[in-house]
């Protein structure tokens, strides 16, 4: 790749409604680790749970609804050095820019046992809503469409980036 083609790219990325964050030298993701514990970083090393968290992750390209990403404040000398990562010096994370996203391609993560503990913890409030406890799992189903109808127009925020 020729160094306008890499400049094009970057570019495009901070312009685009769109994002993905992509480590290009990193095969982990959030989904390679179990819920309660998060990112094992003594596996995934030299990768750190920051980038492992949103690798292959899609993002709206607007404040609070994308991992924060490193401010570099100092002399000239420090903010142009070559290790200036996205989320911390030596970062390999690049943001690409991607059409917006549709409901058929999001995919959610759920962990184990979310959705029953939904429904237990909330199962009032389904009741209240008009749904008996035969129709909980068709609630579920309707629930998560729902969570994809608004993530795929941007209705969302990013409460915390944590591992």
């Amino acid at each position: 790749m020729s160094v306008f083609d890499e400049l094009f790219r970057k570019v495009l990325s901070n312009f685009s409604e769109w994002i993905e964050v992509y480590d290009f030298k990193s095969q982990w993701t959030i989904d390679d680790f179990p819920y309660q514990t998060g990112v094992d970083e003594k596996q995934t090393y030299p990768h750190c749970w920051r980038c492992v968290t949103v690798n292959h992750c899609w993002f709206k390209n607007e404040e609070d609804k994308k991992p924060k990403e490193m401010i570099y404040i100092g002399n000239l000398l420090k903010v142009l050095q070559k290790n200036r990562g996205l989320y911390h010096p030596n970062c390999h994370c690049e943001k690409l820019s991607i059409a917006n996203p549709t409901q058929k391609e999001i995919e959610l993560i759920i962990p184990d046992g979310k959705i029953g503990w939904m429904i237990k913890d909330k199962g009032h409030l389904i009741k209240i809503m008009g749904y008996s406890e035969e129709d909980f799992s068709e609630f579920a189903e309707i629930f998560l469409e729902l969570c994809k109808q608004s993530y795929e127009s941007g209705n969302y925020k990013m409460r915390e980036h944590t591992k």
